[in-house]
């Protein structure tokens, strides 16, 4: 008998992560949409840095470029579009983050 694919790769994803188990509400929280956003913010942060050099930024020039992602320079997130204000550092954007879900929800 052959397993769904989404059996196949929960079991391969708890194998590769040592057994480790989510809670299932974590799904429906929306955690998972702000920590793809923020790390990809990162992401484009260091690589603004890093431009065209082979060595690694440093911290300051990362931090920086963060405050750069405003008025044309936006993110866009699993959130929506979004801006970093570059005097608080607040994520800013027309609307607030929603995670939008299509079909049914299971528990």
């Amino acid at each position: 008998m052959r397993l769904p694919a989404s059996v196949t790769l929960r079991v391969e994803f708890t194998t590769t992560h040592h057994g480790q188990e989510f809670d299932k509400t974590h799904l429906v929280s929306g955690w998972a949409v702000m920590a793809h956003d923020a790390l990809l913010t990162a992401r484009l942060a260091v690589r603004n840095a890093t431009g065209t050099s082979q060595t690694p930024p440093y911290v300051r020039a990362v931090g920086d470029q963060l405050y750069l992602f405003d008025g044309l320079d936006v993110v866009t997130g699993a959130g929506g579009v979004f801006r970093i204000d570059p005097q608080s550092g607040v994520r800013k954007g027309s609307h607030d983050p929603k995670v939008v879900r299509k079909g049914t929800h299971r528990p």
